[in-house]
């Protein structure tokens, strides 16, 4: 967010930063009153998800029906379902009459496949997809496997072990060449950008990612084939997410 009053056209910005002292200073000031002709909230299911707990100022956006309450608001989600919509207008103090907008998700190039495997030991559904990738190298397809954050860590090192001085594109024996990475929140903001810039390519070094939901919102990799979902899956907005 940026303090100089009238000097942008479109504002993006966090709830937290909304909702900080300067966030509220800001929209109450003259030019935004004066100016402001909408209010989007992008995302909108973080409200009723994350805003009881996570990050609890989603729930306080409701605010900007009280300061801009002659402005339309815009909501937008890809994975709210009908039930959801209803806490929505509740929560952000929609009028009754407000318009819904709907399209069916569906894309048919996606499809949700389910395999039960002899065993649920990490080893044992890992081991293929290291070999796998071991013959192929970069040729094998850009794949993304969600798993609980305690197992990210076993998993990079049962493929460092399997790969050995194979885990690396081209002869360089360096990190930015290696085939697989993992990406959770105890990793850096640093680290997490790189992996997100190089999976985003259309010939991506990183074939075989590890991963937790700190990947998957707001994300644009058009190059993944596939998202392998280790463990059984609980809550579907998130699913859909990844």
């Amino acid at each position: 967010m940026v303090p100089d009053y009238g000097q942008c056209k479109i504002l993006f910005a966090h709830p937290e930063d909304i909702l900080s002292d300067i966030g509220r200073k800001l929209i109450k000031s003259d030019v935004f009153q004066k100016n402001v002709v909408a209010c989007v909230i992008d995302e909108a299911h973080c409200v009723e998800m994350w805003g009881n707990d996570f990050r609890k100022d989603f729930k306080g956006l409701d605010c900007l029906k009280a300061f801009f309450p002659s402005s339309p608001t815009l909501t937008l989600s890809a994975s709210a379902p009908p039930q959801l919509i209803m806490k929505l207008k509740e929560s952000l103090c929609l009028s009754k009459g407000c318009k819904i907008v709907s399209k069916n998700p569906n894309r048919e190039n996606i499809f949700l496949d389910r395999q039960k495997l002899a065993s649920n030991n990490y080893g044992y559904i890992l081991r293929p997809i290291a070999e796998s990738l071991l013959r192929m190298n970069v040729l094998y397809p850009l794949t993304i496997i969600y798993m609980n954050l305690k197992y990210c860590g076993y998993a990079y090192a049962l493929f460092d072990q399997i790969l050995k001085e194979n885990q690396y594109k081209g002869v360089e024996n360096i990190p930015k060449a290696r085939l697989f990475a993992q990406f959770h929140s105890q990793q850096t903001k640093r680290m997490k950008e790189e992996i997100i810039a190089e999976i985003t390519k259309e010939n991506s070094t990183i074939r075989v990612v590890f991963a937790t939901t700190a990947l998957g919102m707001g994300v644009n990799a058009p190059h993944v084939n596939h998202v392998i979902h280790i463990g059984l899956l609980q809550i579907w907005n998130p699913i859909c997410k990844k």
